[in-house]
């Protein structure tokens, strides 16, 4: 007997239902089945179907913003508005802060000190200049008098009743000060004729003066006053009126907060003898304000002494500005 005796014969009709029964299994799942008969799964499908509609999102939002953009007319007609409302000595804040230079090549007849401010508190009446229904910060909780829409730009009119009541302007009278720089030995810092209290003619930095720092990408009007290492920087107000608050702000120039140079810088505040406040200025604060009580002494006439000083004094190109409030 041969090897083939061993196997098992088969029929023609066994022979063709195992080629069928083979064909079965190498067979796919049909569509939407895997092969115990579950449904397949259909993640790519899924996957461009949010790509897309992602895609579809950003497209809106696109065009809504691009909708949103004032035209050059509305900026127009809202200047036009603005001249035939607003008296001059009257501010005028822009809102978002960024639209601000676009702003102002429409509203052109700005005093420059409007546009130095600090904050707006002393005015009775104040006018924003708004798109996308933004608020200026000095503005926040306040609710405007009245209202124009111009397409997309917004001018409103806030009116107070009682605006802050400035009793000395310690930037503005600058000039009137005495400035000392005090270590171990108290040097008199004489007014050089033109704009500055030169301590070190040497060291040209080493002055006090009127000065515009930027600050957080803004201008404000200031007193610069460089502190100077191992010494005070005292500059005293010899008769000034004082109210129920002294209010003030400190700043360091952007240019110098973004150097190496880091440490912070102290202003201290004495009416007469007392010290009645001291604000440290962190590297890479905004123009920071600052509010000292003086209600004990308001009424009365007093001197008044800023004095600064940091530990190490390299680029900080410190400003503040200060004003006696009723």
């Amino acid at each position: 007997m041969t090897d083939d005796d061993d196997i098992p014969l088969q029929t023609e009709d066994e022979i063709q239902q195992r080629i069928r029964e083979g064909g079965a299994r190498q067979r796919p799942p049909a569509d939407g089945a895997d092969g115990a008969g579950r449904p397949a799964r259909r993640l790519p499908l899924v996957a461009v179907a949010v790509v897309l509609l992602l895609g579809a999102v950003e497209v809106g939002a696109t065009l809504v913003q691009h909708l949103a953009v004032p035209a050059a007319s509305d900026w127009r007609a809202a200047a036009a508005r603005l001249a035939t409302t607003r008296r001059p000595d009257e501010p005028v804040l822009f809102a978002p802060i960024w639209v601000e230079p676009i702003g102002r090549s429409h509203v052109r007849d700005l005093d420059m000190e409007l546009l130095l401010l600090s904050d707006v508190d002393r005015y009775r009446r104040v006018f924003e200049v708004s798109t996308r229904g933004s608020r200026h910060p000095w503005l926040a909780g306040e609710k405007p008098a009245r209202t124009w829409d111009f397409g997309g730009v917004r001018l409103s009119l806030f009116e107070r009743t009682r605006p802050a009541e400035v009793l000395f302007d310690f930037t503005r009278k600058i000039r009137e000060a005495q400035v000392s720089r005090i270590g171990a030995q108290v040097t008199r810092c004489p007014w050089d004729g033109k704009r500055r209290f030169r301590c070190d003619p040497a060291r040209g930095w080493n002055s006090v003066g009127p000065h515009v720092a930027e600050v957080g990408h803004r201008p404000y009007r200031c007193i610069f006053a460089h502190p100077v290492e191992g010494h005070v920087m005292r500059i005293s107000f010899p008769a000034a009126a004082i109210g129920a608050s002294l209010v003030g702000y400190t700043g360091i120039d952007d240019f110098e907060n973004r150097k190496r140079a880091d440490a912070d810088v102290l202003l201290k505040v004495l009416v007469g003898p007392r010290q009645v406040g001291a604000i440290r200025h962190q590297n890479g604060w905004p123009w920071h304000r600052f509010a000292l009580d003086t209600k004990e002494m308001a009424g009365q006439t007093h001197p008044v002494s800023f004095e600064i000083s940091a530990d190490r004094a390299f680029a900080r190109t410190f400003c503040f500005a200060a004003e006696s409030r009723r």
